[in-house]
């Protein structure tokens, strides 16, 4: 009789030296002994005695006796689940009601990004401003679509600041609106933050926007791929208007989108420059082939920037542990170490595209996010008809366990199958997933774990204090206060004492 389930759904990875296990269907993460992560084969039947006596030659029979006995620990604590094989069905057979309206105020730009997908903001199509009336339409299209927990607005482009008069017009309708009917509602914006003003920024404080800055890291990095229109660099606008930005609200509550490219995989360097700016989250967005692009990366530049991410995992960790907790904000590393924190979650779905989320274009044309606007295959509606059902349902259906290619993946609950728009410029297929984007997908997540590995067997004591700043969510107070906070909260015991 095997000391663990015969079936047990696991995936073991020994990551830049840390072995650990993942139960799959709960998406939580132990770290384990040598002896230990040599012998789950054997403790759940899938080796035989052999494998035992080839551990206790290399560890010894007393560390073999404590393997067995944290492997055991791993059925008594609950940490192994059984599958639920109804869940995808069950979770799509849901409401679905619309969380986040993609607002696209402005298809124009002025950048022009060389490798934009959105053709340097209009979509390849005209430069066109929505105006009031589809905005109305839009949030009131939200608003009856939306259900008691409330909305997201984001502010998308182009650039959604040069029709920032309509954007004024949008939040005071949107508040009322949502006031009117009880319903909480937030806002946020992805932002090239090169013609912030302060007045823009004082609007931006005042109803505690959450923001999205698109920079790629120092200027050379940064300049090689987003400049202005005249070819000129745009480093230097970005920074004034990050330190406008400062001005009026705490870093926490900025964020930084950077899109990697295969001429500058030096993570390291990109994000400690960025947070060095104040800002305290930063999250990677790629170029993927679609044509000849010398900048969109190819299967051949997969291993050098799965080495980016191991160097800036290794770097991103030992900065947590040395209590650098502005490095909390790299994500995926750290929403997964939160993920852990709240019991692990079960994703069936990459986003909310298509079922929860949908993009609004001037014309008030329906998508499912921005990277499908103008696939008309993928037409959702219109904000005067509302959402076409039958579009939505490609979408909802489109969950994991639903998917040939992911059914068999250990990866499948955490990446929720990977990202359907990337799908579709690879394959034309959104539910046919990426192989190359699976590789590096899988190689970031066992990074992660690693990352939520170490936390857990060097400074096990900071696992409850890292739950703190899942609480600190609501105020534009000051970033000093906000690191106070943090620094009276992670005091250790003996420290507090003196």
């Amino acid at each position: 009789m095997s000391l663990l389930p015969a079936d047990w759904a696991y995936h073991r990875v020994r990551k830049l030296g840390v072995p650990m296990v993942l139960d799959i269907h709960s998406s939580q993460v132990k770290p384990l002994s040598d002896a230990a992560y040599e012998l789950l084969p054997y403790a759940t039947g899938e080796e035989d005695g052999d494998l035992r006596e080839r551990v206790v030659t290399r560890y010894g029979p007393h560390a073999v006796e404590a393997a067995l006995k944290e492997l055991g620990a791993l059925a008594t604590s609950g940490f192994i689940t059984r599958p639920d094989l109804k869940l995808g069905r069950r979770i799509a057979a849901a409401p679905t009601p619309l969380k986040v309206m993609f607002l696209h105020v402005a298809h124009d730009c002025n950048l022009a990004c060389r490798y934009c997908f959105a053709g340097q903001g209009s979509y390849r199509a005209r430069v066109e401003y929505m105006t009031p009336g589809v905005a109305q339409a839009a949030v009131d299209l939200l608003m009856r679509e939306s259900d008691e927990e409330g909305a997201l607005i984001r502010f998308f482009g182009g650039e959604p600041l040069l029709n920032f008069d309509l954007m004024r017009t949008v939040v005071a309708y949107a508040k009322e609106r949502a006031r009117a009917l009880g319903k909480k509602l937030n806002f946020s914006i992805f932002t090239n933050a090169t013609v912030i003003t302060d007045e823009i920024a004082r609007f931006l404080a005042e109803n505690n926007f959450e923001i999205l800055i698109s920079l790629d890291g120092p200027p050379r990095t940064n300049d090689r791929m987003r400049v202005q229109r005249n070819g000129e660099p745009s480093y230097h606008l970005v920074i004034e208007g990050v330190k406008t930005l400062r001005r009026y609200i705490a870093g926490r509550h900025i964020g930084c989108r950077v899109v990697l490219t295969p001429q500058d995989l030096d993570l390291v360097e990109i994000v400690g420059h960025i947070l060095g700016l104040g800002i305290w989250k930063v999250m990677f967005g790629k170029v993927w082939e679609t044509g000849s692009e010398p900048y969109a990366f190819k299967p051949v530049d997969v291993e050098r920037l799965k080495a980016g991410f191991t160097e800036i995992a290794a770097t991103y960790t030992d900065s947590v542990l040395r209590g650098k907790f502005h490095w909390l904000g790299i994500n995926p590393l750290g929403g997964f170490i939160f993920r852990q924190l709240e019991g692990g979650n079960k994703d069936v779905y990459h986003c909310l595209a298509g079922r929860k989320s949908a993009a609004v274009t001037p014309s008030g044309d329906i998508w499912p996010c921005f990277h499908f606007v103008g696939r008309e295959r993928f037409h959702l509606g219109h904000v005067t008809t509302g959402i076409n059902e039958s579009v939505r349902q490609r979408f909802v259906q489109n969950y994991s366990e639903n998917r040939k290619s992911c059914r068999s993946c250990w990866a499948r609950y955490l990446c929720g199958g990977g990202c359907p728009a990337n799908h579709l410029a690879r394959y034309g297929d959104i539910t046919k997933a990426n192989p190359v984007q699976c590789d590096i997908d899988r190689h970031v997540l066992e990074l992660s774990m690693y990352a939520y590995a170490r936390v857990v067997r060097e400074a096990p004591h900071l696992l409850e204090r890292l739950k703190v700043i899942g609480h600190i969510k609501e105020g534009y107070y000051s970033d000093k206060g906000f690191v106070e906070h943090l620094e009276t909260a992670f005091r250790l015991p003996e420290e507090a004492e003196q």
